[in-house]
């Protein structure tokens, strides 16, 4: 089903599944794209005068998305964990159609770049504690945890960006530099040896999935596509860059927030493998830019990309000269 045939889809369903019952199938509603991109099919559905919804749809080849999703409410609730609450939902089939996971809409905003502050910061590090400290002796997705070795799993990342970057590179990044960031990565092994108990992490913290909920004075995380149990440090090495954008104050604040009641030895482990997420997310990041300078349009697209190529791999090796 393309765009439009979800669409339909989904209102047929609000009116008949979420309005009705409340004695509102006359009620006027919209469905708004979110501002932020979203990789899943998401509308906001806004009822004049009624607290609204969140809707994602996923198509019937995608139900296990969905099913995932209803398994990771318990776990929210669970341990009380700021993030929206379901309210509705439909698992589709070959026979019924797209999957329907409904979520209460939450009235914040994502904050501007400009926006953060020391104490904005420390209430970002307070909402990701209590995600990380619900912990389990595996890792990985919260429905098939892997009692295997850790570093391999983040190994196995890397080796795939690495592998990105030398395929559409074309140059602009010798091989012989590849080679040198493999090595530098795989020298960290020893540093995960001991891990054996790991924290549940959002995983792909970005400014639009962060929401300040003014009137309560908290952030709320949403999109758990990717909650699974990992290492924190991945947490914070996104949240400094792609929330706090690297505003210094911001960043400070956060990490002495964050750290501030561990025990020494987490800690000091913390600490210690903190160039190796920081360095991933500088890799992915350059991956990430290959990959859409290739699928680019437009000149100006296709410069812009390689331009933040060079920064995060100029980046990738500060760190690699640091460490």
């Amino acid at each position: 089903m393309n765009d439009s045939a979800l669409e339909s889809f989904l209102r047929e369903y609000v009116r008949g599944q979420l309005l009705e019952p409340r004695g509102l199938g006359v009620a006027e509603f919209r469905l708004v794209e979110p501002e932020t991109g979203v990789k899943t099919f998401v509308r906001l559905v806004e009822i004049p005068g009624q607290a609204g919804y969140a809707a994602r749809v996923y198509p019937r080849r995608e139900r296990r998305r969905a099913v995932r999703r209803l398994q990771l409410e318990k776990l929210l609730l669970q341990n009380d964990l700021s993030a929206p609450r379901l309210v509705n939902w439909r698992l589709g089939s070959i026979w019924r159609g797209p999957s329907i996971v409904v979520e209460e809409l939450l009235r914040g905003r994502h904050l501007a770049p400009g926006e953060w502050t020391a104490p904005l910061a420390e209430r970002l590090a307070a909402t990701l504690l209590r995600f990380h400290a619900v912990s389990s002796p595996r890792h990985g997705p919260i429905e098939k945890p892997s009692s295997g070795a850790f570093f391999d799993s983040q190994w196995s990342k890397v080796r795939h960006r690495l592998r990105g970057v030398r395929r559409r590179a074309g140059g602009r990044v010798p091989r012989r530099a590849l080679a040198e960031a493999a090595r530098w990565f795989r020298s960290w092994r020893p540093q995960f040896a001991g891990m054996d108990s790991f924290d549940l992490i959002h995983d792909k913290l970005n400014s639009g999935n962060v929401l300040w909920l003014q009137a309560e004075e908290r952030f709320a995380l949403l999109d758990f596509e990717t909650l699974q149990y990992g290492s924190r440090v991945k947490d914070w090495a996104q949240a400094e860059h792609d929330v706090l954008t690297e505003n210094e104050a911001a960043v400070q604040a956060f990490r002495a927030a964050s750290t501030a009641n561990l025990p020494p030895p987490t800690r000091q482990f913390c600490e210690s493998v903190a160039p190796f997420f920081h360095a991933y997310y500088h890799l992915s990041e350059a991956a990430t830019a290959l990959k859409r300078s290739r699928r680019a349009t437009r000149l100006a697209a296709v410069d812009g990309n390689l331009i933040k190529l060079e920064r995060h791999w100029a980046e990738v090796e500060r760190i690699m000269g640091e460490s």
